[in-house]
C-alpha cells in the first residue's frame, strides 16, 4: 500500500454538517426520508434498520430548507459527547442528517473503502479538547488518504466486508451456544420463577456463603498492581468464566487493604454499575481472584453445583434488574439477593447438567478461537491497507 499516492480528503470527498433538526414530533412520521441523529449512530453501526428512524416529509424538509444527504455519505459526531465514541456509519439510502454529524461524500472514491478508512483512522482522534469535543470540518478535510485506484478500492473493501462476515457468523454461533444453554436449563428444570417439578425451596443465603468485595488498594502505591493475582472489576465481566483480568496486584496489596481473595469455582456478580440497567453481569473464576466493592462472590455448599447457580441468576435476571436502584451509582440491594428464593434440584441432575455446560462450552472454545483468528486477521488487514 505505500505505493499509493497520499490525498487530502476534501480533494476526492465533500466535506459537510448536517443541518439543525425541526422541532416538535408533529413534523415526523412514516413518510418520507429518515432523518439521522447522532443518538441514532449506535443502534445503526451495531446493525439497526435505517428505515426504522423517523421520517421527514419532502414538505417539512423544503420547509426548514434541509439537504438530502445521498446513499454512501459517511457519517460521524463532530461536536457533543457522541463524537467521542468514534462511531462511523455510511449510509444505506438517501437521508436528512442533523447537524452534529459530519456528512463525507464520496467523488471519486468507493464509500465502502472510505468507511473502512475512518473505522481505522477514527477522527475523535482530531479532538482538541475532551471536556468540549468537536472536530473542525476544515480538519476533516485536511485528513490524509492513500488513494488506490476504483478496482483495488472495491478489491480491498470486499476482502474486508468477507472478513467482518466470518467474524459477525461467529459472534452470531456463540450467541447460539449460549441460548442452547438457557434452552437446556428451561428443558431440564422448568422455569425458575414456577415451580414445576416441586423440588426444595431455600433463600440464596441458606446455600451460599457471600463475600463483599473490598476497598481498592492505594492506586498511589504502584507497587501494588506488580503481582500475578487477578483484579476483577466490572469492566472484567464480559464472559461466564474469569480466567484473567486488566488489572493485577500482589499480596501486599490485599494485605494493606480490605481487598478480598476469592476462591476459584466461586460466583461472582456485579451489584453496582451503569450495566445494570440492561444485565445482571455474572460469571464462575477458574482462578483465585480478588474483587473490588463493586462486587459480590458466592462460595456454594454441597447442596448447589456451581453452574447451576449461575444460570439461575441468568434466568432470573429481570427479577433482580426490577431492584436495581440509583444512589451514588445504580446497584442492586444485596438483601434481596440474598433473600431470594433459589430451586433446589437434586444434585445428581445438576451434576447432569453441568456435563451439558461443559460439553457446549468446547464448542464454545472451538468457535471462540476461530473467531479471535478471524478478527486478527481483520486487524492486520486493516493496518496493512490503512495505517
Amino acid at each position: 500500500m505505500s505505493s499509493y499516492e497520499k490525498v487530502k480528503l476534501g480533494e476526492i470527498c465533500m466535506v459537510l454538517a448536517g443541518q439543525g433538526a425541526p422541532q416538535g414530533e408533529k413534523n415526523y412520521g412514516d413518510e418520507g426520508y429518515p432523518f439521522v441523529k447522532a443518538g441514532h449512530l449506535n443502534e445503526l453501526v451495531n446493525g439497526g434498520n435505517l428505515n426504522s428512524i423517523a421520517k421527514l416529509s419532502g414538505e417539512i424538509a423544503e420547509k426548514h430548507k434541509l439537504k438530502l444527504y445521498p446513499k454512501g455519505t459517511i457519517l460521524f459526531a463532530k461536536s457533543g459527547m457522541s463524537c467521542m465514541k468514534g462511531y462511523i456509519y455510511e449510509l444505506m439510502e438517501d437521508s436528512y442528517v442533523v447537524n452534529h454529524l459530519a456528512c463525507i461524500i464520496p467523488k471519486g472514491i468507493y464509500s465502502k473503502y472510505l468507511k473502512y478508512f475512518f473505522v481505522k483512522n477514527q477522527p475523535n482522534k482530531l479532538i482538541k479538547d475532551s471536556s468540549y469535543p468537536s472536530i473542525s470540518l476544515s480538519d476533516i478535510k485536511n485528513i490524509e488518504i492513500k488513494m488506490p485506484c476504483e478496482f483495488d478500492q472495491q478489491r480491498i473493501s470486499g476482502l474486508l466486508d468477507k472478513t467482518q462476515e466470518i467474524i459477525d457468523y461467529h459472534k452470531k454461533q456463540l450467541a447460539e451456544l449460549d441460548n442452547l444453554i438457557q434452552a437446556v436449563f428451561c428443558d431440564m428444570f422448568g422455569d425458575p420463577n414456577n415451580n414445576e417439578n416441586n423440588w426444595e425451596v431455600k433463600k440464596v443465603d441458606d446455600v451460599c456463603s457471600n463475600i463483599l468485595g473490598g476497598g481498592t488498594p492505594s492506586k498511589s502505591k504502584s507497587e501494588y498492581y506488580i503481582g500475578n493475582i487477578p483484579w476483577v472489576t466490572p469492566k472484567d465481566m464480559k464472559t461466564d468464566y474469569i480466567i484473567d483480568s486488566i488489572d493485577h496486584i500482589n499480596d501486599e496489596a490485599i494485605n494493606n487493604s480490605s481487598a478480598k481473595l476469592i476462591p476459584k469455582g466461586s460466583l461472582l456478580m456485579v451489584i453496582r454499575s451503569g450495566i445494570l440497567k440492561r444485565k445482571l453481569p455474572v460469571a464462575i473464576n477458574l482462578l483465585d481472584v480478588a474483587i473490588n466493592q463493586d462486587m459480590k462472590a458466592f462460595v456454594v455448599n454441597d447442596t448447589v453445583n456451581i453452574e447451576y447457580l449461575m444460570y439461575y441468576f441468568i434466568m432470573s435476571e429481570s427479577k433482580f434488574l426490577g431492584n436495581v436502584r440509583a444512589v451514588t451509582a445504580d446497584n442492586i440491594e444485596f438483601s434481596l439477593i440474598k433473600g431470594a428464593d433459589i430451586i433446589i434440584p437434586p444434585i445428581e441432575v445438576q451434576k447432569e447438567f453441568r456435563l451439558v455446560v461443559d460439553n457446549i462450552k468446547d464448542q464454545k472454545a472451538i468457535v471462540q478461537k476461530s473467531l479471535e483468528e478471524t478478527q486478527t486477521l481483520f486487524n492486520s488487514l486493516m493496518s496493512e491497507y490503512f495505517d
